[in-house]
């Protein structure tokens, strides 16, 4: 029963890498940055396509708080189109085709910023860069084969990739799901 709460989980899939190189087998969940959007453009059956990028521990701060998070995905614009997950607050058409955004949780959004509507408010990453709170979603149910509590607009690895993993088909790194 997992990830069946998805309006059209039926139709949701996650591409996998199977290789061999120097005689060694693979099977990889990850793929390139490119292959979503190379899927958008040569299969007309795919309706979307969205990369997910999990982050390693970062310090999240506003201005009275700092904790060490664990539990947080890149994602592109796409995201919320593939996954339906309940909205609370905020705009999913847009949340995350601007770099800095980020969408909160119900419980992430309870732990930085208590009763208050954390729409529009910041939040610091790694003590250096700010992210404009763009919106809310309710938790993540625990039948989900991914958690987060929070989602980090794909856009601004471009600005933070220093490696060029973002245009290189030979990286394999990312999650692509898509929709048909």
């Amino acid at each position: 029963n997992y990830d069946r709460y998805h309006k059209n989980s039926e139709n949701i899939y996650r591409v996998v890498v199977r290789g061999k190189m120097s005689g060694q087998v693979f099977n990889f969940a990850v793929t390139p940055a490119p292959m979503a959007p190379a899927l958008m453009k040569d299969f007309p059956e795919v309706v979307s396509a969205t990369r997910i990028d999990k982050a390693e521990e970062i310090i999240v701060s506003n201005s009275k708080d700092e904790y060490f998070e664990k539990n947080i995905l890149y994602a592109d614009s796409a995201f919320f189109d593939v996954f339906s997950y309940e909205w609370i607050a905020g705009n999913k058409k847009d949340a995350l085709s601007i770099p800095y955004n980020i969408v909160l949780t119900r419980s992430a959004a309870k732990k930085y910023f208590g009763k208050e509507s954390p729409v529009g408010k910041t939040l610091t990453l790694n003590q250096q860069d700010d992210f404009e709170v763009v919106g809310v979603i309710e938790d993540v149910p625990p039948n989900s084969h991914f958690t987060f509590d929070m989602v980090v607009s794909f856009e601004s690895l471009y600005d933070l990739d220093k490696k060029g993993y973002l245009n290189s088909w030979t990286s394999l790194s990312y999650y692509t799901y898509f929709l048909l």
